[in-house]
């Protein structure tokens, strides 16, 4: 269940720093980056308790390697909107 628990807070994240990116690049107020900026930090928190979480299962070591190389990707996405946005 900490496994499940830690996986949806992650996602949660994600999903919070992908909404305001879309406000920020729409309305250019940048009070709607806070959700985004706190979003880094709180996902890479979340898959480093997930690493401990599941260390004793390579299985889902391993899937938690293609988690992190997707969410790295999404906030590299996210990270090229700002700059944009801005410019």
């Amino acid at each position: 269940y900490e496994v499940l628990a830690s996986l949806e807070a992650a996602q949660g994240r994600a999903v919070d720093a992908q909404a305001g990116v879309r406000g920020f690049t729409a309305t250019r107020v940048e009070r709607f980056l806070e959700p985004y900026a706190d979003a880094d930090r709180d996902v890479a928190r979340e898959l480093a308790r997930l690493r401990r979480l599941t260390a004793d299962n390579p299985s889902q070591q391993r899937r938690l390697d293609t988690l992190e190389a997707r969410l790295r990707r999404v906030f590299t996405h996210l990270d090229s909107a700002v700059a944009l946005a801005r410019a």
